[in-house]
This record gives structure tokens, sequence and C-alpha cells, in this order.
């Protein structure tokens, strides 16, 4: 009987500490969801090698410095990491990524396009244009691109009247559901000029799967354009950092004073394709490589 007693009572307190531990353990849990913040956590599904619908997370304490982020994988539709994701932000040359897709779908790659007085009057020497420079459609897409340049926006838009080009522009954006975000000029240089990352989510996604090429070409070190008129080439040089890196798949800088630093990177991790999105970051580069260490390739 004695013996049964004891047992009984090492029973009672091998529940009670598992109880007391659980309770310890729920605890912990809440309070570190409430304080979150802006920590970073990023979730990454498992090697598609292995037979599972588990997902694996990896956390990160590092924080990022910006006013929108986003890291999703486009092949899984799914945002693994969010900050303020439908915060309308100034995206300023972002817009150019848009002005692209319309020039392609209604202007064409091939069409020649004259560089008038008001386009090189426009703010910004990026490209180093003339007044009366001749230039293929996809050359003047190039500059854009690659040095950000806003005489080239302009004098794309103006081919076909700045007003209704604009207008395609936002008419593409309702398009694709992008909802929250809206156009005022080809080029950025309009702080109006707004969007979400969850938006520009959506841009990012229809140009990988519909318009490769633009970000074949955003990810070049540099390029080579030829004025028409005397045959002349000029070397373009890619002011974007990622550019040349060999995960690097494509993206595209924004800048203004009221803006802070965006960008729209996306990688080849593991082969899949990753999008980062920074908005008002002090550094846009250096968040986004703060982003990349949170995504391990041994994980996806």
């Amino acid at each position: 009987m004695k013996a049964l007693l004891t047992t009984i009572s090492i029973f009672f307190i091998f529940i009670s500490l598992y109880l007391i531990r659980a309770d310890i353990f729920i605890s912990d849990n809440a309070e570190g969801k409430n304080n979150f913040s802006n920590n970073l956590n990023a979730a990454s599904l498992l090697n598609s090698n292995i037979e599972s619908n588990e997902t694996s997370y990896k956390q990160c304490s590092l924080k990022v410095e910006a006013k929108a982020a986003l890291i999703k994988y486009l092949n899984q539709n799914k945002n693994i990491f969010e900050l303020n994701v439908d915060k309308r932000w100034s995206i300023a040359s972002i817009s150019k990524l848009m002005a692209t897709i319309v020039v392609l779908e209604q202007i064409g790659a091939n069409r020649e396009i004259k560089i008038n007085k008001e386009s090189v009057a426009t703010i910004g020497t990026a490209g180093e244009f003339k007044e009366d420079e001749i230039f293929n459609s996809l050359d003047l897409i190039k500059a854009m691109l690659l040095v950000s340049s806003n005489d080239a926006a302009t004098a794309l838009a103006k081919s076909i009247g700045e007003e209704t080009f604009i207008k395609l522009m936002n008419q593409k954006a309702r398009e694709l559901k992008m909802s929250d975000t809206i156009f005022f000029n080809p080029s950025g240089l309009s702080f109006l000029n707004q969007s979400t990352p969850n938006d520009l989510a959506k841009l990012a996604g229809y140009i990988y799967n519909n318009h490769k090429e633009i970000f074949d070409i955003t990810k070049q070190k540099e390029t080579a354009i030829i004025e028409l008129s005397f045959q002349k080439t000029r070397n373009l040089v890619n002011i974007n950092q990622f550019s040349g890196r060999n995960s690097f798949i494509g993206g595209k800088t924004g800048y203004l004073g009221e803006s802070g630093k965006n960008l729209i990177s996306l990688f080849n991790i593991n082969n899949q394709p990753v999008l980062i999105i920074i908005l008002g970051a002090e550094d846009a580069y250096i968040e986004t490589e703060k982003m990349l260490t949170c995504i391990s390739p041994t994980l996806f």
C-alpha cells in the first residue's frame, strides 16, 4: 500500500511539472507575438524534394529600416514577410516598370522615336540625350531601366501623347488589380505616383510571367544603344548595385527626396524567384541584403 501511494505521488508531481512547463511555453510564445514589431520573420518552404506540405520557419532578429517591405516567393504566390504591405508610398522611378509595359504593349519595341525639346528639358541628364536624336524604342527602354532616364521616359510617352500614355499606365494598373496604385507621369518624378508592396508584387509577377525581357534588361551590368541618325553607339552602365550578380533576376530602383530609397529586386534562390520590395529606406540595398540573409536556400 505504501509503495502504491509513493507511485501515485510521483505521478502527480510529474504531471504538475509538465503543466507548469507548458504554461510557461505558451506565455513566452504569446509575449513573443506581441513584441514582434518590425523584426524580420521569414518563412521558407521546405525543399521540394521532401514530400511534405509543412512549412519551415526561420526567425531573424534583424530590424527592417523602411516604411514598407515585403518578401514573396513568386511561384508560391505567398508573402513570407510583410511590413505595411498595403501602405501607399511614393514609388519614384519604379514607375518606369509600368511605363515599359505600356511601351511594349502599345508602342512596340521597334518604333523610331525622336527626342524633342520637351523631353530633353525633363529633370535629369541620364542617357545624355540631345534634341532631334533618334532612337529605337527598345533602346529608350534600356535607358529608362538601366540609368533611369527621365528624358527617355518622356520621349516614349510623348510619342503617343503623354496624357494618353499615363491613362494607359493607370488602365494597366486596374487590369492587374493594383487598386492602391496611381500614376501621374511616366518617369516617377511626381511624388503622387504611389503604390504599395502588395500592388508592386502584382506588377513584378506580371512582368516575370509575361515580359521577362524587362527583367533581363535590368540585370545587365551595362549595354549599348545606337543613335540612328548618325549610327553612334552610346554605352549605358546600370545604376543598380545588384546588376551582374549571378542570383539577380532583375529589378528597379526609385528615389525622390520625399520618398527615400525604393527598390524592387528579384533573386533566384534555389531555382525559385524570390521578390524583395523595399520602400522608403535610407539605404534600400542594405535593407535588401538584410532580408536576403533570412532566406536559406537549404530550407527552401
